[in-house]
């Protein structure tokens, strides 16, 4: 029986009614100045789809209308005038999409029906700005000159008749008044999917397409073809084909009803190709280049606010295509591969004469550093080192010279070996000799060979797939394990945080980014490279300020400081003021506590939480913070891949618990061939060649990543990975111990290091200092408690349960009228602050399990107890108690 489907009533639905029940409904939403006839006819080719066209006032039929340049009044006529029910969908190209994502956010306003699906063609995400100012006002021909410049022009045919260009031109003039009104409202994404549609020739960019993803929270798919602004017009049937595979998907179509949507197996020949992935479209490097270029034309303003997954598309989707329901991130093709070099000499041709580097002594243009650069390259080059060696570099903190080496090893095409010029001489030797380093820069610049590494005689440029640095992180065998990434991987990382930040005019050459970070720290290349893939200048501060908490603030303000990457335990000791200068502060290294992202999102422009190990380069993921109660680290950036698995390495669905682990194009590979096979074997179920199980337990959550812990024992103190059990072997290793364990122990002042040893209490002064001549600082064990045996549990494996909590009993008060001299003052902080038994007057604070938290307690103890202001930075200086209360009796005579 047939029965007829009514559209709604009202002035705003145009289209014919087909007889029959539909399976969906489609309206369409018109492009700047459009009329709906053309969206209507492609109904003929969408069977079992009615297609509405929506009339807007001041065109076509209403051209009498006055037009609405409000869009809130807009969508509140239409509402107003119209309801829509059953399975529907809405479409909308350029202007259109716009319209029709504000008319389904005013219907869950209203509690009403919402579209089954939003299909959203040419137009950038919401959130991100615009650059329509004026146009509007602009005299006829120069509106017609900017629709040629934005979308390739006015059609010949209505161009050249001056009565369609008469109906055409005041439709226009609404529509760009439209776009200069509007300001995007924050809101909850819409529980509806989006099918998100664009080209390959359009000013509209794949990176402005991407960020759509995050206003739905039921998944984003995203289409590209290959055209202009009006693709549809050229191969209408790749358009209707797309469209049939997302509102009737089931429903079978012969040649009669027009063409099928390309297979998706092997190679597309037509000439209108299309392809579909989840949330990402494709970027090329040149639309970088070109966007880059001195005088080029951009056609929208930088974006702002850009989710963390914008980039291309992947041509190398996943074997296996995961379900809608399994906790398989969506991905984006990674940059177009380069180095790291080719991104510095790109900037240096770009801003030549723009400071590249200023530590307060010296300030290096781009075109000097890259002199300085190559100059160090050439005295590597002389001693035959080049291209697959490996070179140290140890040189102070805060220092011009240190990034100048960086550079020089890399354009030597070298890889660098950094390690924290504080840390031990013998870790430094160890983690040169596992990694191979024929030579090290040293402090000043000075070139130091190693004997019996020779280097490998080289010549020639690094290529993507050469190292760019091999950094180390805690081993759970005793030795620190190596990383070694790729230029292609540091690269990529580098371009996709360009599409997170700077396309979105986060981060430009007018902008002081600090480097205060140790370089053998790898989120230390986010630091430099925010600044040199953009023409910024890196603005490098001394450790001992950077740890001094609040006391880095009158520095960051005098240095003109407004971009800041750090870990979040430092920030949190920064006062409100600290902040007054900061555009964009980025979070990573540790978890970032709800309380300190509600106080940064009140006081910075924007803050982004990011997340990454050291062996997937830096950072996998980020999420922009704001004052909501869940911390986010987000989606994966473009060209990493991000999953969460069960025990049994299957994907988890949405909202539950798993393992987080990473592939693409950021995965670096140990050194150690067997722990490397291991920790990166391939993830059949998706089809991934290599994955890296991170070991962090992550809530999958389609908006974005929650960070809960990890699944063994690694832990994170101020920033650092440690694996404990790198300690409780070293520890083991001593002739006065017999066993040993390490665990991490949280009181709520921070977790720190207790050591358990099967040895006297005789010798504990003693392991001490081997652990300070073998481990950096942010690894020595706050406490040692000597045992005389390690608890078993019956299974003949320690039980970790049965250990003792570490023994302290607090110091008594001191006496207000007690005779007490400065040394017992410091010596009772000290114990205070460390929870310690006993310190000796010749102990360094940061021997004794002292770290940059605690010495900001330390210095508010030893305040309130002397009544001076103490900078934290003179408690650097002075780290034993001997010499504390030396410097402290200077200050207290002089004031």
């Amino acid at each position: 029986m047939t029965t007829e489907h009514t559209r709604p009533a009202g002035p705003w639905i145009v289209g014919k009614t087909a007889p029959g029940d539909p399976d969906v409904v489609l309206y369409c939403f018109p492009h700047s100045g459009g009329l709906v006839g053309e969206y209507i006819r492609l109904g003929r080719e969408l069977p079992g789809v009615q297609v509405y066209g929506i009339a807007l006032p001041g065109r076509g039929g209403r051209a009498a209308e006055p037009g609405l340049t409000d869009i809130a009044e807009l969508v509140t006529a239409l509402l107003d005038d119209t309801r829509f029910s059953g399975p529907f969908a809405f479409f909308g190209h350029s202007l259109g999409a716009l319209v029709a994502f504000e008319v389904a956010r005013e219907l869950r306003a209203r509690g009403r029906e919402l579209p089954t699906r939003l299909i959203l063609s040419a137009y950038p995400a919401p959130h991100l700005p615009r650059a329509f100012p004026g146009l509007s006002s602009l005299p006829d021909h120069e509106l017609t000159g900017a629709v040629h410049d934005r979308h390739g022009g006015i059609p010949a045919e209505i161009a050249a008749d001056d009565s369609l260009m008469e109906l055409l031109l005041p439709a226009l003039r609404t529509d760009f008044a439209i776009l200069e009104n509007y300001r995007y409202r924050p809101d909850e994404p819409l529980p509806v999917p989006l099918e998100v549609l664009g080209s390959d020739q359009d000013t509209v960019t794949a990176g402005q397409l991407a960020p759509w993803s995050r206003h739905s929270t039921a998944g984003t798919r995203t289409h590209r073809f290959t055209g202009g602004h009006f693709y549809f017009r050229e191969d209408p049937a790749a358009l209707t084909a797309t469209l049939r595979s997302v509102l009737t998907p089931g429903r079978p179509t012969d040649a009669a009803e027009g063409h099928r949507r390309p297979a998706p197996t092997g190679p597309d020949t037509s000439p209108a190709k299309e392809r579909s992935t989840m949330d990402a479209p494709d970027r090329s490097l040149a639309e970088l280049v070109e966007a880059a270029a001195p005088g080029a034309q951009v056609p929208h303003a930088p974006d702002d606010g850009r989710h963390a997954c914008d980039g291309p598309v992947r041509s190398d989707a996943p074997a296996r295509a995961a379900s809608p329901e399994e906790a398989v991130l969506p991905e984006a093709e990674p940059p177009s591969p380069r180095t790291l070099l080719d991104i510095f000499r790109a900037t240096v041709a770009e801003h030549p004469a723009r400071h590249a580097i200023d530590d307060g002594t010296s300030v290096l243009s781009y075109a000097s550093l890259a002199a300085e650069a190559e100059a160090g390259a050439e005295r590597l080059r002389t001693h035959g080192i080049g291209v697959g060696d490996r070179v140290g570099v140890r040189i102070p903190s805060g220092t011009a010279h240190l990034y100048v080496a960086i550079l020089a090893v890399l354009a030597s095409g070298a890889a660098y070996v950094p390690v924290d010029a504080d840390d031990p001489d013998g870790r430094a030797e160890r983690v040169w000799s596992e990694a191979g380093a024929c030579a090290v820069f040293e402090a000043g610049g000075a070139l130091r060979l190693r004997d019996g590494v020779p280097p490998r005689s080289v010549t020639g440029t690094a290529t993507p797939d050469d190292d760019a640095w091999v950094m180390f992180t805690s081993g759970t065998s005793g030795r620190p394990k190596g990383v070694a990434v790729t230029h292609r991987a540091a690269a990529a990382f580098v371009d996709a945080e360009e599409l997170l930040f700077a396309r979105s005019g986060l981060v430009d050459s007018g902008d002081r980014v600090l480097a205060g970070l140790s370089v053998a720290f790898d989120a230390s290349c986010e630091e430099m490279w925010l600044a040199w893939r953009n023409g910024a200048c890196l603005v490098p501060a001394p450790r001992v300020l950077v740890r001094a908490g609040a006391e880095i603030c009158p520095w960051l303000v005098e240095r003109r400081v407004t971009v800041v990457s750090t870990v979040p335990s430092l920030v949190e000791l920064w006062p409100a003021q600290a902040f007054a200068g900061i555009r964009l502060l980025v979070l990573g290294g540790e978890a970032c506590p709800p309380e300190l992202a509600h106080r940064l999102a009140d006081h910075v422009e924007q803050v982004w939480n990011t997340y990454g190990p050291t062996e997937a380069t830096v950072a996998s993921c980020a999420a922009r913070l704001t004052r909501t109660d869940t911390v986010r680290i987000g989606l994966p950036l473009a060209g990493w891949r991000l999953a969460v698995l069960d025990s049994d390495s299957r994907p988890v669905r949405w909202g539950e618990v798993g393992e987080l682990v990473i592939g693409g194009v950021g995965l670096g590979r140990y050194l150690d061939a067997a722990v490397d096979a291991e920790r990166f074997a391939p993830l059949p179920g998706l089809g991934w060649p290599r994955a890296y199980r991170t070991g962090d337990l992550v809530r999958a959550e389609r908006s974005g990543l929650v960070f809960l812990g990890r699944a063994d024992e690694q832990v994170k103190i101020r920033g650092h990975r440690i694996e404990p059990a790198e300690i409780s072997s070293l520890l083991a290793a001593h002739p006065a111990v017999g066993q040993a364990y390490v665990r991490a122990v949280d009181d709520g002042d921070g977790p720190y290091l207790v050591a358990y040893a099967v040895t006297g209490e005789e010798n504990i002064a003693e392991l001490r200092a081997y652990l300070a001549e073998r481990l950096p600082a942010v690894m020595r064990p706050a406490v040692i408690v000597p045992m005389t045996t390690l608890p078993l549990a019956t299974s003949g494996k320690l039980d970790p349960r049965a250990l003792p909590a570490p023994a302290f009993r607090a110091p008594e008060n001191l006496a207000p009228d007690s005779p007490k001299t400065t040394q017992e003052i410091v010596t009772h902080a000290w114990r205070s602050v460390l929870k310690a038994e006993h310190v000796g007057t010749d102990d360094n604070f940061f021997d004794v399990g002292g770290h940059s938290m605690l010495l900001v307690q330390l210095r508010r103890q030893l305040a309130d107890l002397l009544d001076l202001s103490i900078p934290v930075v003179e408690l650097f200086a002075h780290p034993t108690v001997r010499g504390m209360a030396t410097y402290l009796e200077g200050l207290r005579a002089g004031a």
